[in-house]
């Protein structure tokens, strides 16, 4: 063994009983930090409906601006997937305020932040996106900081100009700049599968400038369900469109 292998274990040996102390302390802190951040990202930030180390697929949905994965269709889908056993399937915990810029910004850094952590600790995951609403414009605007495979859109919210509520603008800036302007550099920037399902009755979106923003980039598919509100409910029929979203995500990971 090399003379660089014996350093230490030599004053170790040498170092006195309190110096001992002090090392087996130290060790001892820094493994309880480690246990700590570890179990206040993972634990804290999702909620875990399945996971397995050997799984490869993990659905992360991230919720609107209720702050809850409760919503009637996410919950269905939710549900359908957590009963397979090959994905992962967890809920990113954000809890959005009601108004404010900064708010918007913790939300922002706590997704950007946990999901990068996820896809550095777990690197053989193939991490697919589904967001609701404003979770999916949260998604959309980070996306291009993110390690995922896919994003899914339910129910999108362009007109509210969240890109400027994200942005590093003061919360006491008196405008907010059009959304259209706004939208359009992103959409056009967008190199990873996004798949938009909006409803034709949604009145937080403007589908024809979803349409036409991203008729030219092959990343971006926009679907509009006939009949649907924002939540994806058909209104004529009173039911909800969870097998469309389901197997547009099926089509996502595959």
């Amino acid at each position: 063994m090399g003379k660089g292998y014996m350093k230490l274990p030599e004053a170790y040996c040498r170092a006195g009983i309190a110096s001992k102390i002090w090392v087996a302390i130290i060790l001892a802190a820094l493994s309880f930090l480690y246990i700590v951040s570890y179990n206040n990202t993972m634990p804290d930030a999702f909620t875990q409906y399945s996971f397995e180390k050997k799984n490869k697929i993990t659905l992360i949905f991230i919720p609107g601006f209720s702050g809850g994965l409760e919503v009637d269709i996410i919950s269905s889908i939710v549900e359908h997937f957590s009963n397979k056993k090959s994905f992962d399937v967890l809920g990113l915990n954000l809890l959005y305020a009601k108004d404010g810029v900064d708010e918007f910004k913790i939300s922002q850094k706590i997704l950007v932040d946990t999901l990068l952590y996820f896809s550095q600790n777990f690197p053989d995951k193939h991490i697919h996106l589904i967001g609701k609403s404003l979770g999916g414009s949260l998604s959309l605007f980070n996306l291009q900081k993110l390690s995922v495979k896919s994003l899914t859109i339910l129910g999108c919210s362009v007109v509210l100009g969240w890109p400027q509520r994200l942005s590093l603008l003061s919360s006491a800036s008196p405008t907010i700049p059009d959304y259209k302007t706004e939208w359009q550099p992103i959409f056009k920037s967008v190199s990873t599968p996004v798949t938009i399902l909006t409803g034709e009755n949604d009145d937080l979106t403007d589908n024809q400038f979803l349409i036409d923003s991203t008729e030219e980039n092959r990343f971006v598919d926009v679907k509009i369900l006939p009949g649907a509100n924002h939540n994806l409910e058909n209104v004529n029929t009173n039911t909800l469109y969870s097998d469309v979203c389901i197997e547009t995500i099926q089509g996502q990971i595959r």
